[in-house]
């Protein structure tokens, strides 16, 4: 739908398609090496921020943050549910042509500080997640603690 064509998307394997996280994460890695999106990058990422400043399944002072190599990990005891999952890494979200924020609600509004500051991958991964061009939607909640 969107008007987007079928090859110009990528979707992620479905927990009945792979037979458990390591198979789903190298599944990904291959799957876009494939496509040669590990140098060149999607055109566009769209994430949603978390009131802790995670993107992506990536936490917080979490192992699978500093992920390094490759465009995707494995993220094992998340601290939300599900604790098992992957995700793109910040490398695979650096390459993006465009990345696209969104972030709604007072309790975002602590995050989106941490998340437009100084790239902090340990404290708020939000930080880190930028591409070429990188645009924050934001609610005026959500905004509410950006100044001018």
């Amino acid at each position: 739908a969107a008007g987007i064509r079928e090859s110009q998307t990528h979707r992620l394997a479905a927990p009945n398609e792979v037979g458990g996280l390591d198979e789903a994460t190298a599944r990904m890695v291959h799957e876009l090496s494939s496509a040669g999106l590990t140098h060149s990058g999607f055109d566009v990422i769209h994430v949603g921020l978390g009131p802790d400043a995670h993107v992506c399944s990536l936490f917080p002072g979490h192992p699978a943050a500093l992920a390094v190599g490759v465009p995707a990990v494995a993220v094992r005891n998340s601290p939300k549910p599900p604790p098992e999952r992957y995700s793109l890494t910040f490398e695979a979200l650096q390459h993006a042509g465009r990345v696209m924020v969104v972030a709604g609600g007072g309790t975002k509004a602590e995050a989106v500080r941490l998340g437009l500051g100084t790239p902090d991958v340990l404290k708020a991964p939000a930080s880190c997640c930028r591409g070429e061009q990188t645009i924050w939607y934001l609610d005026e909640p959500a905004n509410a603690l950006m100044t001018d």
